[in-house]
């Protein structure tokens, strides 16, 4: 099982942008809530000469990180209602609408070439949510590291829903209205239905559906589009994606 995630910059590598910079380079599409206060830093590629989207970032607590790759489209929010989060949103992709509360001590990557037509995320519990490169997020997709509320076994005081890592490999296809739970890991190149509930492993190559997801077929991909030519075929099926 190959499960391939996003690697992310050192801070040396990353350059800072006074206020007046950031205005001028995103012409006021990007909106920076508390950067430079209480501790939170803003970072971006050194080629980061241009942003597409139109995003907001919200920092309310303290010691929080945000790099920001180049030629990204963000569109959406990205809160940090607590300290010490860390998130790295790369680019490349045509489209990325995105929203994300990173939580006290977790950390959010989302893949280089990732699209999303819609994707909400809460990294919570000091967990890490990772999104690997190359994949296709439909609409309407949640994307949970915690339930947020402890469930309480009464009998030995244990907690039953402690939160987990979200994983996520290289080109998964994620379809509509999908939720992703914690503890969930998918593997390279697996397909996971419109609707689907998702908490825990998949396979490569895997197709799963449903409510709670259940494996539907095993050594299939997938195609950008309706109708592939039978060289893309073929290089899926020889790996060369």
């Amino acid at each position: 099982m190959t499960l391939t995630l996003q690697g992310i910059p050192s801070r040396s590598s990353c350059i800072f942008l006074s206020p007046s910079n950031i205005e001028k380079i995103t012409q006021g599409r990007l909106t920076i809530n508390g950067m430079g206060e209480r501790n939170n830093v803003v970072a971006f590629h050194p080629n980061f000469h241009e942003f597409r989207g139109n995003a907001r970032i919200n920092f309310w607590g303290s010691g929080n990180f945000l790099y920001l790759d180049q030629n990204s489209p963000l569109e959406g929010e990205i809160n940090f209602p607590e300290d010490d989060g860390c998130a790295y949103i790369y680019g490349g992709m045509p489209t990325l609408r995105l929203t994300a509360g990173i939580y006290k001590k977790s950390t959010f990557v989302w893949g280089f070439e990732t699209v999303s037509f819609g994707t909400s995320v809460w990294v919570h519990g000091g967990c890490t949510c990772n999104i690997g490169e190359k994949g296709l997020w439909s609409e309407g997709i949640q994307v949970r590291t915690s339930d947020h509320h402890a469930i309480v076994d009464l009998g030995t005081g244990t907690i039953l829903n402690s939160p987990r890592d979200v994983l996520i490999g290289r080109r998964v296809w994620i379809g509509a209205q999908v939720c992703i739970l914690k503890g969930t890991q998918i593997s390279d190149g697996s397909i996971v239905g419109a609707r689907t509930v998702v908490s825990g492993p998949i396979g490569e190559n895997e197709l799963w559906a449903g409510t709670p997801a259940r494996k539907l077929r095993g050594n299939v991909s997938w195609s950008g589009v309706s109708d592939p030519s039978p060289e893309a075929i073929k290089n899926l099926i020889s790996g060369n994606v």
